[in-house]
This record gives C-alpha cells, structure tokens and sequence, in this order.
C-alpha cells in the first residue's frame, strides 16, 4: 500500500516539476559536456560518447536519459565543435534536445594551463502526455497534454590545468512555460552549475581523483555531489560518491585499446530519499580518435 501512495504521489509530482529539471548524471566527472559546453574538444582529440541512465529502475514512471554526441578540437586546437542529442523521459513528460557546441581555447601558461569559453544552441522539444495518467478530477487545465518545440542556448567556461579541471556553466539559459487557457505551466526553469576535479599522485601508478558538482535552481535546495575515485595506470578506476546525503553509489571505470573507455555507477537512494529498493545504473562508452594534425588520443585523467 506504501508503494502505491508512493507512486500516485510520484507521478503527480512529476508533471508540476520533472520538465523543469535538467538530466541528472552521476557521471559527470567522465563527460562534462553533458552539462557544460566548454568542456568540447579540450582533450585535443575527437571524442565519441553515448550515455544511458536508468533512475529508480523498476518505478513506473521513473526517468531514464539518453545522451549522446561527439565533439573535437579544430583550428590548431584552439576552436572546437560538437553535437549532442539528449532524451530525457519521466512519467508522461518527454524532453528532446539537439544542441550544437562551439568553443575557444586560451592558453594561459608554458605548463598547459587552458581557458575554454563555450557556447551551445539548437532545439528542445517538450512533450507531456497525460493521457498516461488516470485523473480523478477531469477537466483541471492543470494536466493537459502538450508538446512545444523551443530553442535553447547555454553557455560555460572552464579551466584545466595539468591537475585540475574547474568549470562554470548554464546549459540552458532561457526559462521555458506554455499557456493552457490561464493556466501558466513552467516547463523548464535555469540551472547554475559549478563543477571542480583534482588529481592527487599517490605514486607513479595511483591517483585519486576526487570530483564535486554543485547545482543551484531558483526555488529549489542546492544540491552537492561528491565523489572521490582512485585510478591506476590510467586505465582501471573504482570510487564512491554521495548526493545531498540522501543517495550514495559505486563508481567503475576501464580504458582499454588505447581509445576506448567504459564507465559505470550504480546508485542507491538512502532512507531518506526515495528507499533503498529502487536503484540507479549509468552507463557510459566513450571513444576517443585523432583525426587531425595536433589531434592527441592519450589517456587522460579529465
């Protein structure tokens, strides 16, 4: 009965604040593209990606994300572009987003220090289904199904340093809300994002790589993800991490073939979130490729 209350509770919370979300991911450290555009071609390389993410599996109505694109370093490696598709499901909502990303690199010193700027824009496409839902109170213009097509623009910097990466971004700069007779739905509302990762050399083999996300939304908690990984050789990579103390997750990463890299995180919803049952598994393939003069596939711990 608990989880019938759950679930009734869930899913007409989600058509009032889901689409109002950006995709969560907790493998941001490997592919922050996904939220901050600069991050395009800063590897000088040609980047391939695909993401996946189920969130509380076997929850009706529960999101899953689809993520994928590529991105490179152009032009003596100081301009860079890339293309990203998103799909974004919770309960009856349905979000897809084409963006294209451009950037510009700055080199600040002889050690390799780099400021990138970037900018991304396309389309959103926004979609709510209601006939999904069974409705006691028919008529409430509340829950009328919809679908708009809007563009979208975001923006980010960063930084990246020989041990450290910082970035600063909006992904998506204009708030987004349709009109059902006088009814004012909010679809989407601006996200503020802070990212920061820091390499420790524990040895000529280890290093611990702890990385830390900060989101802010007008009207919502800030939420804090931390999560610390320790890597070997460049190619193995094992860690935990914690979101607003209420989820905590297992993190696996392996390079292999000199261009591939596969990662992997399992999350568990602690008692005070949703419960413990309803897990979270994120899988990420990554692909690497040098397809230009100056282009540079090694392994990189960012």
């Amino acid at each position: 009965m608990r989880s019938i209350i759950l679930l009734i509770i869930c899913i007409a919370i989600t058509h009032v604040v889901s689409a109002q979300q950006d995709p969560l991911y907790g493998l941001y450290p490997n592919n922050p593209i996904a939220i901050n555009p600069a991050y395009a071609g800063l590897n000088n390389n040609l980047t391939i990606y695909s993401t996946y993410r189920k969130q509380w599996g076997d929850f009706a109505g529960s999101p899953l994300t689809m993520n994928a694109g590529a991105h490179a370093s152009i032009w003596q490696n100081r301009l860079s572009a890339g293309l990203m598709i998103v799909s974004d499901r919770i309960g009856e909502n349905i979000n897809t987003q084409t963006t294209a990303q451009v950037g510009y690199k700055i080199p600040l010193d002889s050690k390799g220090t780099i400021l990138s700027f970037g900018l991304q824009g396309g389309m959103i496409n926004y979609r709510s289904n209601t006939d999904q839902l069974t409705i006691r109170d028919g008529g409430d213009k509340a829950f009328a199904s919809f679908r708009i097509t809007e563009p979208t623009l975001g923006a980010g910097m960063m930084v990246k340093g020989d041990k450290f990466l910082f970035g600063v971004s909006i992904p998506r700069l204009v708030n987004g809300a349709i009109r059902v007779g006088d009814e004012r739905i909010s679809v989407y509302q601006q996200h503020f994002y802070i990212t920061g990762s820091y390499l420790f050399h524990m040895s000529e083999r280890l290093v611990l790589k702890p990385s830390t996300l900060l989101k802010v939304v007008k009207g919502a908690p800030l939420s804090a993800d931390v999560n610390v990984m320790a890597i070997l050789d460049r190619n193995y990579g094992a860690g935990i991490l914690i979101r607003n103390l209420n989820t905590v997750g297992l993190m696996l990463q392996l390079a292999f073939f000199d261009k591939y890299r596969l990662a992997y995180v399992m999350e568990i919803p602690t008692g005070r979130s949703i419960g413990s049952n309803y897990t979270t598994h994120e899988l990420m393939l990554s692909m690497r490729l040098r397809v230009l003069n100056g282009h540079d596939y090694s392994q990189s711990n960012f």
